[in-house]
């Protein structure tokens, strides 16, 4: 191989990368992490299942969730200056994660779906919301209409990551009849400055922080207010 190709490669991938989100406010990557990292993903998802509780204020219907624990190592493995760091060169935004918003393990089974709808801004810069699927052996897909009206659709794969700017494409997830999907959830922004929707958005998780066992309202040193 000729000396600079790959980092050539690796740069010029980068950046069709950003082009895409910035033009399109939505963006699928697959094998998002390390084989390595990924089974750890599964075995620390797998033991908070058991925590899980009917979802009774969202747009989904029939989904379960669960706030990660803060300092564990699911939550390391998600919320981190690294990922900010390597989500920043993909989306061309300096973001870090929020500490407003938890990331939460969410399990869409038979009967669950989200219907079109595009995320509401919590911040006056809108956030870019990261879904990473944990499994899916489920015949649902996740569809999101591109500006030219075109609609694209996945049925999104163990270790893959959907990133959906806040005020941007419409999207759903289409009604399970069979088998089950987890995808963590998480939230990063480049500013904190609360928006008009803020505070109702924000009592939503805060109830959900509340009835997990330990959560404290602390802020975290890379979430940047």
């Amino acid at each position: 191989m000729i000396v600079g190709v790959l980092p050539l490669l690796l740069l010029t991938t980068s950046s069709l990368k950003s082009t895409e989100f910035k033009t399109n406010g939505i963006l699928y990557l697959r094998n998002f992490f390390s084989p390595e990292t990924f089974a750890s993903v599964v075995h620390e998802s797998q033991l908070l299942r058991r925590q899980l509780k009917k979802e009774t204020v969202s747009l989904a219907r029939n989904r379960l969730s669960v706030p990660i624990p803060p300092r564990s190592t699911l939550e390391g493995i998600f919320v981190n200056d690294d990922i900010g760091q390597r989500l920043s060169k993909i989306t061309g935004r300096d973001i870090v994660a929020s500490s407003d918003f938890p990331a939460e393990l969410r399990v869409y089974q038979p009967g669950a779906m989200m219907d079109w709808h595009v995320d509401e801004s919590i911040y006056e810069v809108p956030q870019i919301e990261l879904v990473y699927t944990v499994d899916n052996n489920s015949d649902s897909v996740t569809q999101w209409r591109l500006p030219d009206g075109t609609i694209l659709e996945e049925r999104t794969e163990p270790n893959s990551l959907l990133l959906v700017q806040a005020q941007g494409p419409m999207h759903q997830v289409t009604q399970l009849r069979r088998g089950h999907r987890a995808i963590i959830k998480a939230v990063f922004a480049e500013s904190f400055v609360p928006s008009s929707e803020f505070h109702r958005l924000a009592s939503s998780a805060q109830r959900k922080k509340t009835k997990s066992a330990g959560r404290k309202g602390s802020k975290k040193k890379y979430g940047r207010k």
